[in-house]
């Protein structure tokens, strides 16, 4: 446990750093991404927040003490019931909209954050890109990546994707196969694959691509369509550009399972792949000091989950495991956050909310 005097050292330190360079938040969600459609209204009392019905009170975030392994986190490997997964999915996304991330952002010296929109299996058309764009808008510091939705057929998403560049300003592709049922290991998944990374080549489009289990898809039986061997089996050579392997692989994986195969496999694939990257959205503290301990910092980027993990509370954690290596945590995270974003061409120039 962290307590809120070094979490407030921490915060500090961050907002610090953010000051020199602009820090980037690469993977976040501006939606729920398993149960589609809780029911949000804009607040009248607080512009730019949505909540969910019932309504309550949005509060901005503040320091708190930092469990740095969360009991029930689902980034940590505990098998996840579907009623505890809506509890925890309610919780999260009490309110979302730009000031709920804005204010998360103030808090942690996040400067741009990149916000990945998940489909369902069964979405249709681009009604979550609608959607992303009335409610977040046309921010500078809130990007949108694109979703391929499922009723794209494999020869349109090329179309599709430069399409979405057109009409809603898109800066990567995100692919989600747990969620959206794409099975790599599969004939026809493999292909959608390969159309995917030509398409993010031609258009010169970084890819981030979950990777780990979702147990809580477990009735689904695609909670293990993204896990490490499924990953290995991928042609990432087809595109050029930056693919980032989201959750360092480790999604809700076990710890033991993390260090004795998923690393191992990982290490393997950057050392094929110059372009592979990855980033280390919500993992607790045990999985990110792993990650951060064996992977070349100039391959790491920072990522939060939010807003199902808190982007301020991840600063923290990423800060507190370059600490606890002997590492300066300012310079870790102006490379993580700053530099090596900036590098795979995911910043730009943005304005003031």
């Amino acid at each position: 446990m962290l307590d809120v005097a070094r979490v407030e050292r921490y915060l500090s330190s961050a907002r610090e750093t953010g000051q020199s360079c602009r820090l980037f938040d690469v993977h976040a969600h501006p939606f729920e991404v398993f149960y589609d459609g809780l029911p949000y209204e804009p607040d009248p009392e607080c512009p730019g927040v949505h909540g969910a019905s019932p309504r309550r009170p949005y509060a901005p975030p503040s320091a708190a003490p930092v469990r740095l392994n969360p009991a029930g986190e689902m980034a940590q490997g505990r098998q996840v019931s579907l009623a505890w997964g809506k509890q925890k999915t309610r919780q999260a996304y009490r309110h979302m909209g730009p000031t709920v991330f804005f204010d998360q952002m103030k808090l942690c010296g996040i400067h741009t954050v990149l916000l990945h929109p998940v489909v369902s299996p069964e979405a249709v058309g681009d009604g979550h890109m609608q959607r992303l764009a009335e409610v977040y808008g046309a921010r500078d510091r809130l990007l949108f990546s694109y979703c391929i939705p499922n009723d794209v057929a494999d020869e349109g998403i090329g179309h599709a994707l430069t399409r979405a560049v057109a009409e809603y300003g898109v800066r990567a592709v995100k692919l989600h196969p747990n969620r959206t049922g794409l099975a790599l290991a599969s004939r026809a998944g493999a292909a959608r694959m390969e159309r995917i990374l030509d398409a993010c080549n031609r258009l010169k489009m970084p890819l981030l691509v979950h990777g780990g289990r979702s147990s809580i898809l477990e009735e689904a039986g695609t909670a293990e369509n993204a896990t490490i061997d499924k990953l290995e089996g991928v042609d990432w050579g087809i595109s050029r550009q930056p693919v980032i392997i989201a959750h360092a692989g480790a999604y809700d994986c076990r710890l033991q399972d993390v260090e004795a195969n998923v690393l191992p496999s990982l290490q393997k694939l950057l050392g094929r792949h110059p372009h592979l990257m990855v980033d280390i959205s919500g993992l607790g503290f045990d999985l990110m000091h792993a990650v951060v301990k064996r992977v070349d910092v100039d391959r790491l980027l920072f990522g939060s989950d939010a807003l199902y993990a808190p982007m301020w509370r991840q600063v923290v954690i990423a800060m507190h495991a370059f600490s606890v290596l002997g590492r300066d945590a300012q310079h870790g995270l102006a490379r993580i956050a700053g530099a090596n974003p900036a590098r795979v061409a995911l910043c730009r120039e943005g304005n003031q909310p």
